[in-house]
């Protein structure tokens, strides 16, 4: 944790964004399972993307927010990631019931 850093739901939900923009390039949230309200996490999903300098999508309803990098892969790294991600999904989906 950074000095002076103050751990509140609006910082641990910006360090949640941030690391999955950083691993899956987006992020969904349940809303029922959280206490910020939808327009606060769009907020941050674009603040955090402003700050990484890269555009992004957002879109919320009654249940849902949802945030993804429009440039995502943009990097060898994060192609490497991504498809990482997709071969996890289709072993999942190739495993037992």
């Amino acid at each position: 944790m950074n000095p002076g850093h103050i751990d509140t739901p609006l910082t641990r939900a910006q360090t949640r964004i941030e690391e999955s923009f950083a691993t899956m390039g987006g992020i969904t949230i349940y809303l029922s399972e959280e206490e910020i309200a939808a327009d606060e996490w769009r907020k941050l999903m674009r603040m955090v993307a402003h700050e990484l300098g890269r555009p992004v999508e957002t879109f919320a309803n009654e249940t849902t927010a949802v945030g993804a990098l429009k440039d995502w892969p943009a990097t060898a790294e994060e192609q490497r990631e991504a498809k990482s991600n997709q071969r996890r999904a289709i072993q999942a989906l190739n495993g037992p019931l």
